[in-house]
């Protein structure tokens, strides 16, 4: 399996990058990479680890952290710009089952922190529960775009639409389904 490590500032640019493989049985841990700060990475920063078998992402994780030790003071996040996103989705019912594959864009040239998605009723603003996403929580740098998996009950409401929120992303419709 081959592995990533990459480490961006808050506006999203890339500080460091590294590439491994791994070999490890199912549901191990094992050592891949072993993070040592530069000087030029900034108090805070982010950090993204990618597994993948082939072309196929099998996990994906972000993560925030800082240089300092003493003090771990990550009020600066709360700076980040407010961003919007796009999106669009193709959607099929199957044995009473909602499928979509939503697919989620950063248009702009911000991080988006922290986005979670949801199935809205328009008229009520209410969440459509439960609502299986294949991501719960995902972060997009600059101009980056992710699919994302979705089933619900049908419920024969014809009002339901896919929103968008995060840690710098204000609650905004992506889609209708």
């Amino acid at each position: 399996m081959k592995t990533k490590v990459c480490i961006y500032d808050l506006k999203g640019k890339k500080l460091w990058e590294e590439r491994g493989t791994v070999q490890s049985a199912s549901n191990r841990m094992c050592e891949v990479f072993v993070l040592e700060e530069k000087a030029n990475w900034p108090e805070v920063y982010f950090i993204r680890l990618e597994l993948r078998a082939g072309k196929q992402l099998l996990s994906e994780n972000f993560y925030w952290e800082t240089t300092s030790r003493t003090a771990r003071d990550f009020t600066v996040l709360n700076r980040l710009p407010v961003t919007r996103l796009t999106g669009r989705c193709r959607v099929r019912e199957e044995n009473g089952i909602v499928k979509a594959r939503i697919i989620v864009e950063n248009p702009t040239d911000k991080v988006a922190l922290a986005v979670k998605l949801n199935v809205r009723d328009k008229d009520t603003g209410k969440a459509v529960l439960p609502a299986y996403f294949s991501d719960g929580y995902f972060t997009l740098l600059p101009f980056e775009k992710k699919e994302i998996g979705l089933e619900f009950t049908a419920d024969g409401k014809n009002n339901r639409q896919i929103t968008a929120e995060g840690y710098n992303v204000r609650l905004q419709e992506l889609s209708d389904l």
